[in-house]
C-alpha cells in the first residue's frame, strides 16, 4: 500500500530553491564560467546570492556532490570535480600510468613498510602456513593531490627478498617488475577508498 504525502508550501518553496541552485551551478560550469578545479564561493556568499539559508544551499551542494558534479575539502570548502578517471579492469596498466594516459597527476605515499604476521586470510591465499611473516606494504595513492584509494600489499618474503630495499612509491609492476601480480601465490593486494572517501566518486 503506498501513501503519499502532500508536501507543505514551506516544504515545496525548499526544494524548488534547491533545483534552482543545482541547475544555476550546473549551468555555471557548463558555460565554463567555473573550471575544473575551480573554488566555488564561501558558503556564506553563496547563501547571500541566492537569498536562501545555509542549510538549504548545503542541501543543493550535497546533492551536487552525490552526482559528483562537486567535491569538498575540509577547511578549503567547494570545488568542480574534474573528468571522471576512466579504469579499464581489461586492460594491463598500473595506476600511475593510467592515471597520466588522461593528463592528470599521479602520487604514492608510503604509509609503511615492514615484515608482520600474516592474518589467516592471507595464508590461504598465499599458501603460507598459519601465522607467516610476510611483508606488508601500506599506501595511500593520489590523483592531483586528492587521496582517491588505500592499498595494502602482502607479499611473500621467499619471492621478493629485497622488496623493502626498493622504491616503493613508484609502481611494483613497471616499468620493472618489482612484483609479478599474476603469481597468486607470491602476492595479495587489498584495495578501498580512503576512510574520508568513501562515499564519494573517484575524480
Amino acid at each position: 500500500m503506498l501513501i503519499e504525502k502532500a508536501l507543505s508550501p514551506g516544504e515545496s518553496a525548499r526544494y524548488r530553491t534547491v533545483d534552482a541552485i543545482c541547475q544555476t551551478i550546473a549551468n555555471w560550469i557548463d558555460a565554463g564560467r567555473l573550471g575544473h578545479n575551480d573554488r566555488l564561493q564561501a558558503e556564506r556568499m553563496m547563501s547571500a546570492h541566492f537569498a536562501t539559508t545555509r542549510i538549504t544551499l548545503r542541501e543543493a551542494l550535497g546533492q551536487l556532490e552525490a552526482r559528483g558534479v562537486i567535491y569538498r575539502e575540509e577547511r578549503r570548502g567547494w570545488f568542480v570535480s574534474p573528468p571522471r578517471v576512466v579504469y579499464n579492469p581489461l586492460q594491463r596498466s598500473h595506476f600511475h600510468a593510467m592515471a597520466r594516459d588522461q593528463g592528470r597527476r599521479p602520487a604514492t605515499l608510503v604509509l609503511d613498510a615492514r615484515e608482520v604476521e600474516a592474518p589467516a586470510m592471507l595464508c590461504g591465499l598465499l599458501a603460507l602456513p598459519p601465522a607467516a611473516r610476510v611483508y606488508r606494504i601500506r599506501r595511500v595513492r593520489r590523483i592531483d593531490g586528492r587521496a582517491v584509494l588505500y592499498v595494502e600489499h602482502y607479499l611473500n618474503p621467499a619471492f621478493f627478498p629485497a622488496i623493502l630495499q626498493q622504491d616503493l612509491t613508484a609502481s611494483l609492476t613497471e616499468p620493472t617488475p618489482l612484483v609479478m601480480i599474476s603469481a597468486t601465490d607470491a602476492c595479495a593486494s587489498i584495495c578501498v577508498p580512503p576512510p574520508s572517501r568513501r562515499r564519494r566518486r573517484w575524480r
